[in-house]
């Protein structure tokens, strides 16, 4: 999963305001790969220096868009413009470019999903259910 850290900065390696870090849970902790490239545990509900050195702040949890490889190729070849939505998990923006590329080169002349469509069509459909 990715989470948003808000609040104040704290440590050189650390936690930075604003940033995206990959974590999972784990035991009632979130275990955040930080600033320092390792990953540590943090608080679920109020992440801070042990020392009381920061306030610290909260998480926001970023939308998770868990994509194997082949729906992650299968998305750039048609919409290339969408690996930073991909990457931050933005899967409002990936849903709404998916759907209009679908419209504009899914169709058949007789308004029927074409091979591309129906490919697309599946990978939304896939989507839209992890939203």
């Amino acid at each position: 999963m990715k989470l948003r850290y808000i609040g104040e900065s704290f440590g050189v390696d650390s936690l930075t305001d604003g940033k995206i870090y990959d974590a999972v849970e784990e035991n009632g902790f979130y275990r955040v790969i930080d600033d320092s490239g390792e990953d540590y545990l943090y608080s679920m509900t109020h992440p801070a220096p042990l020392d009381g050195s920061s306030p610290g702040g909260v998480w926001e949890i970023v939308e998770i868009l868990n994509l194997n490889n082949d729906q992650k190729e299968l998305l750039l070849t048609y919409l290339p413009d969408l690996q930073e939505s991909i990457e931050s998990g933005d899967i409002d923006t990936v849903l709404e470019k998916l759907d209009a590329k679908i419209t504009e080169i899914g169709f058949n002349a007789d308004y029927s999903l074409n091979e591309t469509g129906l490919r697309l069509q599946k990978l939304y459909d896939a989507l839209y259910d992890q939203n």
